[in-house]
This record gives C-alpha cells, structure tokens and sequence, in this order.
C-alpha cells in the first residue's frame, strides 16, 4: 500500500488497483471516484517496494511486481485513462517478466523428460516439454493461474499444485491442457487457508496449511466432498 496527496485529492496503490478520491475521504464509505486495474489490457501488478508520486502535475506509478513505472501527464479522471508513457518497458501491457524469461520464485519439478517451474510471485506455471539444454531457454507453454501456487508434487503421471484455497491437479502430465482436478475453498470437512505445502506418496496424499498448524492427510486425491483420514498438529509447516 502506498499513497500521496495531490490538491486535496488522495491517490493511493493497492495490490491490484489504483484508487483515486476527486476529494479527500472523510470516513471509510467515502468510495473512490476513479479505480485503475485491469483495463484495455493494463494490470495493476503492484507488491512490496511499489509507490506513486507526483510532480509538476505528471502521475508516476512504480509497480514492483509489473517490472515496470507507469506514468500519466494528469492525475487520472476516468478508469480507463491509459498512462502517456511507461518506463522499463516498451508499453504499458507488456509483461517483461515473460518477454525476458524472468521467473520469480520458482518451484521445480520434473519427471526426468519435462520440467515444470511454478511461481506464487507471478501466478503462472511453466512447460519444458523437453529438458532444457541452453541458456534463457524459454518455456513452449505458460499457465496463467487463478491463485499463488506455493508448492507442487508429482503425483503418478502428473502434477498437483498448492497455494492459498485451491489445489489444482493434473492426472497426466501438464503440457497445456485444462486441470484435471480444482479444488477450491475446502475440501470435505477442511478449511483451505494459506496452503503451503503438497506431496503425495503413492498412497496418502497431504497438504500443510500454515495458519492452522495442520497437515491434513488423505488417502488418494480427495473429491471437494472427501473429509481426511488423518491430521497432524505442526507449528506452522511450511513447503
């Protein structure tokens, strides 16, 4: 979260939006008049070190997770007023994180042909169909995801991720076909929260969610109807 004052107007930068009150809220239903985000293809992408700041009238918005500055000659008016110029990259809807194959917390796995990287920082979910062998090899397929997926495990032939309320699993292995498998929000009897970890064994397949200090174990991949057969209290497991 980041915000400036500018004429008695207040704009301020949340993860995905731009908010912008024509005047200066008062109380907490004071909605602002003009919300930037995704809009003729512009993302809000912000994250940790991002900000705005404004000079000589011109808007200037840092994203940190967009890899990139954006900036406006006025302080926006409407919600689809697109930025006059971008910085650090050649418009204001190119991702550079994919243009220049940057992947941002990567999770790895493969099965010995493949290889699969996924990333909470930038929802997606890379595809080597073959081994890559050169430097800045580039994935032949990405997968834009829905949640942060924070671990991954191969389960026979494919591959389930793991990440804030949903578990999302393939029963080949992931070459740019759908989700066989998405669970989201709970799973029989268990609340999905802060998932951050996934493995299956052949038999028992388990997840760890941090905040409730629990790994939860069933037997095989659960349907959304499928309570566990086992939990186990651990202090905020991890991956």
């Amino acid at each position: 979260f980041s915000r400036v004052l500018f004429r008695s107007r207040l704009v301020a930068l949340f993860k995905r939006s731009l908010c912008i009150w024509r005047t200066f809220p008062t109380n907490a239903t004071d909605a602002c008049g003009v919300s930037v985000g995704a809009q003729r293809g512009l993302t809000i992408d912000a994250g940790d070190n991002s900000g705005v700041a404004v000079s000589n009238g011109r808007l200037f918005v840092s994203l940190n997770n967009g890899n990139k500055v954006l900036a406006w000659n006025r302080v926006p008016e409407s919600d689809t007023e697109a930025p006059a110029f971008v910085m650090g990259s050649p418009d204001a809807t190119t991702n550079t994180l994919l243009t220049d194959g940057i992947i941002t917390n990567a999770v790895m796995q493969t099965d010995g042909r493949r290889l699969w990287a996924s990333s909470d920082f930038d929802r997606k979910l890379h595809v080597w169909p073959e081994l890559p062998t050169t430097d800045g090899q580039k994935p032949s397929t990405t997968y834009d995801l829905s949640f942060a997926p924070w671990a991954s495990a191969r389960m026979e032939e494919g591959l389930v991720l793991a990440g804030q309320s949903t578990v999302m699993a393939w029963r080949s292995p992931p070459l740019g076909q759908p989700a066989d498998v998405v669970l989201e929000r709970t799973i029989g009897s268990v609340g999905l929260d802060d998932l951050r970890g996934v493995a299956y064994d052949g038999t028992y397949f388990y997840l760890s969610s941090q905040p409730r200090g629990r790994i939860y174990v069933w037997r095989g991949l659960p349907t959304s109807t499928t309570s566990p057969v086992a939990e186990i209290a651990i202090d905020q497991p991890g991956r």
